[in-house]
């Protein structure tokens, strides 16, 4: 699955790949199930705050978009649960740790 974690900032629009170290845990969310849809390019798990919040503003600007799709890189998501939240209307969500062998969700 593609998988983005963007730094930079949101709104010149200055985005690239950010710093995921193994162990470390980020929340995620399926661009898929969330308002935004994913283009053609296919759908991606937006992994952390900001890269969440850049998704959110894609509807704005295309070149958003594009810079998280530029970004992401294609790797093994596993799924442990079918994610927190999702109640009245809310956006599923996981808590995804990084490993060697690729993303593991709770």
């Amino acid at each position: 699955m593609l998988v983005a974690y963007v730094q930079g900032d949101v709104f010149l629009p200055d985005l690239r790949l950010g710093t995921w170290d193994f162990g470390e845990t980020k929340r995620c969310e399926i661009a898929g199930r969330g308002t935004i849809q994913p283009d053609k390019r296919g759908d991606l798990l937006l992994c952390g705050d900001k890269t969440q919040l850049a998704w959110s503003q894609t509807w704005l600007r295309d070149d958003i978009k594009t810079q998280i799709y530029e970004a992401a890189k294609k790797q093994f998501v596993n799924f442990n649960s079918v994610g927190h939240g999702g109640n009245r209307g809310g956006e599923v969500w996981w808590l995804c740790q990084r490993s060697s062998e690729g993303i593991e969700c709770e």
